[in-house]
């Protein structure tokens, strides 16, 4: 599928994997990306740099002209992301785990689908 010239398998996927999941721990089936590996390396710090990169999604929505209600989801996601990563040894394990990222990629997606399909 095709959305003004930007394909599925994008810039934007390859952005969301090395945030998200991009590297495996070897043995196991748990996934990290930059997101939790700035998270653990700079704490407090880090958790905001995420979250700042993160920000690119919500501003290929507001390009896109998603509804608010998708925008704000989005935003609430990041900044529970970064609230939460800042708390010691939890918020690390919690990065793991909540992926934002490939949420808001989901929403993003999701909706342009359904517009796609409509």
């Amino acid at each position: 599928m095709v959305y003004e010239g930007v394909m599925k398998e994008d810039w934007l996927s390859r952005l969301v994997a090395l945030l998200d999941d991009g590297y495996r721990i070897p043995g196991t089936k748990i996934y990290f990306g930059w997101d939790s590996l700035l998270g653990f390396l700079l704490p407090v710090v880090g958790d905001w740099l995420g979250a700042l990169v993160s920000l690119v999604l919500v501003g290929v929505a507001i390009k896109k002209k998603l509804p608010w209600r998708i925008v704000a989801r989005m935003l609430a996601n990041i900044i529970f992301d970064a609230v939460l990563g800042m708390l010691p040894l939890i918020g690390d394990y919690f990065d793991l785990l909540f992926k934002t990222n490939r949420r808001n990629l989901k929403l993003l997606r999701g909706h342009l689908d359904n517009d796609a399909s409509a």
